[in-house]
Parts: C-alpha cells; sequence; structure tokens
C-alpha cells in the first residue's frame, strides 16, 4: 500500500526531526498527517476555464493597466501579448523546483526560517515532491516526473523558479515603459515595437 508507505515515511521524518530538535514542538504538529484526514490524490481532468477570457486579479491588473494608459504609453498600434508557459508544473523537475528554493533561500542570506534549518527545510521539500502517489481508474501510479498540481509548495515553487526565469524580460518591459505582469503561468504584456522584433 503506496499510501500507507508515504504516510509513514512521513511520520518517520518527522518523529527524527523533532527528537533531534530540528523542528519545533508547534511545527511538528502542524505538519504531522491526520490519518483520519488524509487520503491518497486521485487524478481528474478539469477543463482551464480561466484561459481564454478571466483574469484572475483583475483588479490589479485594472490599475496598472490604467496607470500605463495614464502616462500616454497606450498607442493605436500597441500591441497586446499574451503567453502561457505549458505545462510548468510537469516540466519543471523535481531536482530543479528543490534547487530552485535552495538558490532562493539562499539568495535571501537565510540560514533558518522560522527556526527550521536549510537543510531540513531541503529535507522536508524533498518528501513532498518526491513521494507523490495518485490514484486514477482503479490503479495507482507514482508521480517520478514534474510537480504534483495542486500541492501548495508546488505553486511556490512554481513562482519561484518563474520570478528567475522572468527576470531579463522583466527588467526590459520596464526599463522601455511597457506593461509586464504575470500570475503563475500566464503572461501579458504590451509591446510598443515591431512585432518582428518581438517574436525573436
Amino acid at each position: 500500500d503506496p499510501f500507507n508507505e508515504i504516510l509513514n515515511k512521513v511520520i518517520q521524518l518527522l518523529n527524527t526531526l523533532r527528537g533531534k530538535d530540528l523542528i519545533r514542538k508547534w511545527q511538528y504538529e502542524q505538519m504531522m498527517p491526520d490519518r483520519t484526514k488524509c487520503e491518497l490524490a486521485h487524478l481528474y481532468f478539469n477543463p482551464k476555464t480561466h484561459k481564454d477570457t478571466t483574469i484572475i486579479d483583475s483588479a490589479s491588473l485594472i490599475t496598472e493597466f490604467s496607470k500605463y494608459n495614464n502616462n500616454g504609453l497606450l498607442k493605436p498600434a500597441t500591441l497586446f501579448c499574451t503567453f502561457d508557459i505549458r505545462n510548468l508544473y510537469t516540466m519543471l523537475s523535481q531536482e530543479q523546483a528543490l534547487n530552485s528554493l535552495m538558490k532562493f533561500i539562499s539568495a535571501y542570506g537565510y540560514r533558518k526560517v522560522k527556526g527550521i534549518s536549510i537543510d531540513t527545510i531541503k529535507k522536508l521539500a524533498s518528501i513532498v515532491l518526491k513521494e507523490n502517489v495518485f490514484a486514477y481508474g482503479k490503479k495507482l501510479y507514482r508521480q517520478t516526473a514534474g510537480n504534483a498540481m495542486g500541492s501548495s509548495l508546488t505553486l511556490t515553487l512554481a513562482n519561484i523558479f518563474m520570478s528567475k526565469c522572468q527576470k531579463n524580460i522583466a527588467e526590459e518591459q520596464t526599463k522601455i515603459e511597457e506593461f509586464y505582469g504575470r500570475y503563475i503561468d500566464d503572461i501579458f504584456m504590451t509591446w510598443n515595437r515591431f512585432e518582428e522584433e518581438l517574436r525573436k
């Protein structure tokens, strides 16, 4: 039974970390899974209804775009560009996600976060990323590539990874006074140069 096997691994890791005083009592209690509330993830398919027309944070988009317009940057020839990073969660390997997290923490000079050492954070993140089993139909599958959709850690790691990837383009857009915004794997920006330059 892979589900109980993973649950036992998580409990064993937490007991070890608590036993070595690497996590505090309240953290241990917060992280400890409740067997009565845990269940196996199920794979299902939902259409991405927000992709075609809905902008998730419309208030902030309108505010920022209004500033862009009020600064006289919106012209008749302005191009509106949208990009979708396809399969962000699954294309980002578990190792890439873990390395992105470690680099992010190091870049800000942290040696501990809420009393937890970087090495301990790596162990905790690793078990979340690498111990994923889900049901589809009447079969169980272990996720060996990419990261679990719907996991709050996966969302955080995707944002950390994307912040590094988008750094150059966001800086360039700011420098030339163009609008740039991103929500997870969706990018919206304006362009006032030739379309051919954009396609390079």
